[in-house]
C-alpha cells in the first residue's frame, strides 16, 4: 500500500477517511498537529493595521497563569480585510518562540538573577519592572532585600515558565504587538493628562502640597502610558485619580488583545 509523509513531525488530531474511502483531490485524509508550533490569530483594526510589520516582534500572554508573558512574532498580515458589522479588521497570525529556547534562556536569566542578588545587584527581571512601571525603585529594593533572605528565592519577580509547562491548542491568550520603543524616557498615566486644543496639560504637586498646572510636550503613547519629552522632570509627581509618580521603561506594547489602540506608534 502507498505510504504518505507528512511534511512535518507531530501528531494526529484527526482522521477524515478510513480504508477503501474514495478520495479525490483536494480531500483532507488526515489533521497533523506540531506541538512544538504555537501560533495564535487576531485581528487588528484598520487604524492600527499599517504599524504592524511582518518579523515584528510580539507578546503572548496565557490567562490561565497571571504574569505569563512569552515571546512571539508576526508571521502573516492578510492583505484583504474581515468586515464585521461595518468594522474593518485585517487578520494577524504571531507566532511564539520555541518552548525550549524560551526556557533555556529562562533558566540563564535565573542563574544570573542569584549571583546579582548575591551581590546586592538588582536583577535584570527587577529593572524591568521598575523601567515599565509595574513597580517602583524601593519596592523592587524591598523585594531583592526579601530573596536576599531565601537562598536563592525568586518571589516577586515576574512570572517564569514552570519547568513541567506545556502550550495546548485553544489556550485563551492576551498579544500585544510592539510597534514602536523607547529607552529610559519619562512617562505618565494617561489619565494625568489633560488636553485643550493643541495644549496639554498635567497637575504637578509641589514640595510645599500645591498643586500647579503644567503645559507638557508629549511623545509616544499606549493604552496605559504617554512618553513626556518635555515640562516635566523625573521623579516629579503629577495628580491622578488613584496615584501618580513618573518612571523609565524600556519598550511600549500595544494594548491587550492585540487590538492596538493607538499601540505604541504615533498618538492619533
Amino acid at each position: 500500500s502507498p505510504e504518505v509523509t507528512a511534511p512535518f513531525d507531530g501528531f494526529i488530531t484527526k482522521v477524515n477517511v478510513e480504508g477503501g474511502d474514495e478520495v479525490l483531490k483536494g480531500t483532507v485524509a488526515v489533521e497533523l498537529a506540531d506541538p512544538a508550533k504555537f501560533e495564535a490569530d487576531i485581528l487588528v483594526s484598520e487604524m492600527d493595521i499599517f504599524q504592524v510589520k511582518l518579523g515584528g516582534e510580539a507578546t503572548v500572554q496565557v490567562d490561565a497563569i497571571q504574569g505569563l508573558s512569552l515571546p512571539a512574532k508576526v508571521t502573516h498580515i492578510s492583505p484583504t480585510a474581515t468586515i464585521q458589522q461595518g468594522v474593518v479588521n485585517y487578520k494577524v497570525k504571531v507566532e511564539v518562540e520555541s518552548l525550549e529556547a524560551i526556557m533555556q534562556e529562562q533558566q540563564e536569566a535565573r542563574q544570573e538573577a542569584i549571583e546579582k542578588i548575591a551581590s546586592g545587584e538588582l536583577p535584570e527581571q527587577l529593572k524591568q519592572a521598575v523601567e515599565e512601571g509595574q513597580i517602583t525603585q524601593e519596592q523592587a529594593e524591598e523585594m531583592m532585600e526579601q530573596m536576599q533572605q531565601r537562598q536563592g528565592g525568586q518571589q516577586g519577580m515576574p512570572t517564569m515558565i514552570p519547568e513541567d509547562f506545556q502550550l495546548r491548542e485553544g489556550l485563551t491568550v492576551t498579544v500585544s504587538i510592539i510597534v514602536e520603543q523607547k529607552n529610559d524616557v519619562l512617562l505618565v498615566p494617561n489619565s494625568a493628562i489633560t488636553t485643550q486644543g493643541r495644549q496639554t496639560y498635567v497637575q504637578v504637586l509641589s514640595p510645599d502640597g500645591t498643586i500647579e498646572e503644567r503645559t507638557i510636550t508629549t511623545g509616544i503613547s499606549n493604552w496605559q502610558y504617554t512618553e513626556v519629552t518635555d515640562g516635566l522632570s523625573e521623579g516629579e509627581q503629577v495628580v491622578v485619580p488613584q496615584s501618580a509618580a513618573t518612571t523609565t521603561t524600556p519598550e511600549q506594547p500595544g494594548p491587550p488583545g492585540g487590538m492596538m489602540i493607538p499601540g505604541m506608534g504615533k498618538p492619533r
